[in-house]
Formats: C-alpha cells, structure tokens, sequence
C-alpha cells in the first residue's frame, strides 16, 4: 500500500511540474493560462493518454482546449515544445542516473541507452535545422492543403520558441 500511495504521489508530483513547465512555454508566447487550468488540461491529457490507443491523444485535447481559448497554432505547438523539453528533461535524468550508477551497469545497458539518447539528440537537431518536416507533410498530406499548412506552421512556430 506504500508503495502504491508513493507512486500516485510521485505521478501526481510529476504533472504538478509539468504543468507549470507548460504555463511558462505559454507565457513565452504570450498566451495568458493560469496555472490551475493548465494543471486542468494536463490532467485531462493525463487521462486521455491512458485511454486512447496512442501517447499522443492527450496532447491532441490540450492543444483543442487551449486552441478555443487562443491561436491553435500556438496552442499545437506549445504542446510539441512541452513534450520536446520533457523528453529533453528525461534524457538528463538517465544521464545522471547513468553517470552514477557507472560501476554497476554492465557495459553494454550503457552503450545502448548512449546510443539511444545521442539518436534523440541527433534526430532532435535535424527536426530544427531541416526542412525534412516541410517535405514528410508534403508528402503525406499533399491533397489536404489547409492540413498541411497547419502541420507545416505548428512545427515551424514550435521550434521558434
């Protein structure tokens, strides 16, 4: 029982904070949201993430939530920054955790999770320095025009932030 209560309060820690990391993308963009509905939209994102069939569905809603109250796009995009910084905070957590905990990792976990976290980097850096999100849009949604232009401005206002 204590180790549920702990996980519950340790999950509930962790929205609590990316909640708030969430306001202050927000707040670079001016877009105004108190942090009592940011925690709101991040619960129910939180809920809809366990629901749905995919990890993405919650942040679909939370864009649509804030999207009514202002612009969409910036909605759309503050919500792929969010998850871009939480993956981001994730892989400086491992690297801690690997740092110290070297002498008891057997060498080839570590190889693969530095390989892994370097990959993320990498294919992080390509997102932001290429137009190879312009040409996967273009590609995939080249009868919906309106679509792919609404892809094609979340991804570029995301990674003007």
């Amino acid at each position: 029982m204590l180790l549920f209560i702990t996980a519950l309060l340790i999950e509930n820690i962790g929205v609590f904070v990316s909640a708030k990391r969430w306001q202050i993308l927000l707040k670079s963009k001016k877009i105004k949201l108190n942090y009592f509905n940011a925690l709101s939209y991040y619960y129910m994102g939180s809920f809809f993430n366990v629901m749905m069939p995919s990890s993405f569905g919650g942040d679909v809603i939370k864009a649509y939530k804030l999207g009514k109250k202002t612009n969409s796009i910036e909605s759309f995009s503050s919500v792929i920054m969010d998850r871009i910084a939480g993956l981001i905070a994730v892989i400086l957590i491992a690297s801690i955790g690997i740092l110290l905990s070297y002498s008891i990792l057997p060498e080839f976990a570590i190889l693969i999770a530095v390989i892994v976290m370097l990959s993320f980097l990498i294919f992080l850096f390509v997102l932001i320095k290429t137009t190879i999100i312009e040409k996967i849009t273009a590609t995939l949604f080249y009868k919906w025009e309106k679509i792919r232009i609404f892809i094609i401005n979340v991804f570029s206002l995301s990674f003007t932030m």
